[in-house]
């Protein structure tokens, strides 16, 4: 489904929803089975919580979050100024709908 960009809500709800979507913009999501080619500029200390993801969003070709596990990851990492802008729309988008994230890798819980 094509989503746009600044449609915080409609994100927020495929991503609940853990569906497939793009953006008119560089953002998607994706369920599946991941590789270590999708792990783009994703820090090492990443890779292997990523690799055991079910689904995962993506901005350009970097994930910038993912769930596996049963809960969602977002790494506090920093990229381009577009790049910081999807993550700050993804996060929108995941506490619109209400899910709780964890943003480090001592899986510490923080509210989105």
């Amino acid at each position: 489904m094509k989503i746009s960009t600044r449609d915080v809500r409609a994100i927020g709800k495929a991503i609940a929803n853990r569906e497939a979507f793009t953006t008119h913009g560089a953002i998607r999501g994706e369920g599946g089975r991941v590789g270590i080619w999708d792990a783009g500029r994703l820090p090492a200390e990443y890779v292997d919580g990523f690799l055991a993801s079910e689904y995962a969003i993506y901005s350009y070709a970097t994930p910038i979050a993912w769930f596996g596990g049963g809960r969602w990851t977002v790494p506090d990492t920093k990229y381009s100024l577009t790049t910081t802008r999807h993550q700050a729309t993804v996060r929108g988008a995941l506490a619109a709908a209400q899910v709780v994230v964890w943003r480090n890798l001592a899986a510490e819980k923080v509210s989105a």
